[in-house]
């Protein structure tokens, strides 16, 4: 079963709304919502703070755009954590670390 936990982030001065799956220590698969007014032009390399609501509760972080997919406008990508929290209990290392 694929997890889903809901993400903000900030480009360009608009807040946006994503769904991260594929959650893994390395990074994670973005996929900003088919109904959101704001459809960032992201390039790969951009680095983005990200807001993450897990099972255990809010997280932050930072990752940079890694990859991008064409057909979806942009609107899938995947990232590579470059700041995460180390500590066992943050919410995002409990999600990375959970068997579901």
């Amino acid at each position: 079963m694929t997890e889903y936990f809901p993400a903000k982030f900030v480009y360009k001065g608009n807040v946006c709304s994503a769904q991260l799956t594929n959650l893994s220590e390395k990074g994670a698969h973005l996929q900003v919502g088919a109904n959101d007014h704001v459809k960032p032009k992201l390039l790969i390399g951009k680095e983005l703070a990200l807001d993450i609501v897990t099972p255990y509760g809010k997280s932050h972080c930072t990752a940079q755009v890694k990859w991008l997919d064409p057909k979806s406008e942009q609107s899938s990508f995947g990232v590579e954590f470059t700041r995460l929290s180390q500590k066992e209990s943050d919410p995002l290392r409990c999600a990375i670390a959970s068997p579901f």
